[in-house]
């Protein structure tokens, strides 16, 4: 599980709703991939973030083979994706049907804490993968860079990216991708953390039958919705969060994302950015209420 990491600059902060790495994965078709643009390396040192840990069944039975173009408007590459990276990190990502993707990476050899997301959107054909719209998000380093990344696939049973910081990304299909979203599930109350570069803090969201969700913390308040998605095992997520310090800057801000609830119902992780990009985050908690 996740439990505190990301960090913030000054003119970009993100959030990321903690610990979505290897239990999950955070999916960014739901979630505005509009592309951002390039920034720098801040100096400011990190907080850590947990990640929960990989999904325990990886699925690599499918006979579909890597040729497969997407049928309609669905990705080849669809799925959620675990597995780690050359430089020892732990990796949970999710490709979503239009090809929008959130890959979530750890710090190096340590898969509880998560470091870092890749989020863009894939073209995905004959086994190759290419996007030019990729946005690495790196709390560790305190980084935001759009890195050239590309890769290949097979459908439902492997998926490698290269040309990120964190290394090359080999993964396996999960087939909890293929689970049921219901709000019936979802309805409860979840305490955790959030991190964003700026800060951490612990806050309870109490969701309601519809998706409505409502939080608190110490300098910031949350609202929004979510909403099963038709498609995968995932929930988007629209959040708007409000407060002195839980951004940077004060005021509000809008994020959109994805969500995801384990198999045992107890835990809940999401990640989230700003239209732009540029500010986002991430929390995991687990469920105190049914």
């Amino acid at each position: 599980m996740m439990s505190k990491s990301c960090v913030l600059r000054s003119n970009f902060q993100w959030l990321v709703l903690c610990s979505l790495l290897a239990s999950c994965g955070g999916g960014g078709g739901g979630g505005g991939g509009s592309s951002g643009t390039t920034g720098t390396s801040s100096t400011n040192s990190p907080t850590s973030t947990s990640n929960p840990s990989s999904p325990s069944s990886t699925d690599t039975t499918s006979s579909t083979n890597s040729s497969e173009v997407a049928t309609g408007s669905r990705s080849p590459a669809e799925g959620m994706w675990v597995g780690s990276t050359s430089s020892n990190r732990t990796v949970t990502g999710f490709v979503l049907d239009d090809g929008s993707y959130w890959f979530l990476y750890s710090l190096p050899n340590s898969g509880a804490t998560l470091a870092g997301v890749l989020q863009g959107k894939f073209t995905a054909a004959n086994g190759i993968l290419s996007t030019a719209s990729t946005v690495d998000l790196n709390a560790l380093g305190n980084s935001r860079t759009e890195p050239s990344v590309a890769g290949t696939y097979q459908t439902k049973k492997t998926l490698t990216l290269n040309g990120a910081a964190a290394g090359t990304f080999n993964t396996g299909y999960s087939s909890q991708y293929e689970g049921t979203p219901s709000l019936a599930k979802l309805a409860g109350v979840f305490k955790g953390s959030y991190a964003t570069r700026t800060m951490t803090d612990s806050v309870s969201f109490s969701i309601n039958a519809n998706g409505t969700v409502v939080g608190t913390s110490t300098s910031c308040t949350f609202s929004g919705k979510f909403s099963p998605r038709s498609t995968a095992n995932l929930y988007d997520m629209g959040l708007t969060l409000t407060g002195t310090g839980c951004i940077g800057g004060g005021g509000s801000v809008e994020l959109n994302g994805i969500a995801y609830l384990d198999a045992a119902g107890t835990t809940l992780y999401t990640v989230g950015l700003e239209g732009n990009r540029d500010r986002g985050m991430i929390f995991n908690g687990l469920r105190v209420q049914q």
